[in-house]
């Protein structure tokens, strides 16, 4: 789930809690829990940019459902997705 706020008009937060593996050569080298947080601000042109950010594993998630996390393949998104 995604959670994104507005808390002016040219600053947005956005986080959401996600299971996913990361493989190196075809082979899963770690698989958790992660909670993704972005701060994103307008820039004078008025285009949406990543200015701070973290990831952080979540060591107390269940094991059964990082057991069945997808490989994920990253992908560019906007912010526009959220806010």
């Amino acid at each position: 789930m995604i959670f994104g706020r507005l808390v002016g008009a040219d600053v947005a937060i956005v986080a959401l809690r996600t299971f996913l593996a990361v493989a190196v050569d075809g082979t899963v080298v770690v698989r958790g829990a992660y909670r993704y947080t972005r701060v994103w601000a307008r820039s004078a042109e008025r285009a949406w940019r990543v200015v701070g950010g973290n990831v952080s594993a979540v060591p107390d998630a269940p094991h059964e459902m990082m057991a069945t996390a997808d490989v994920l393949v990253p992908r560019w998104v906007s912010i526009s997705d959220w806010v």
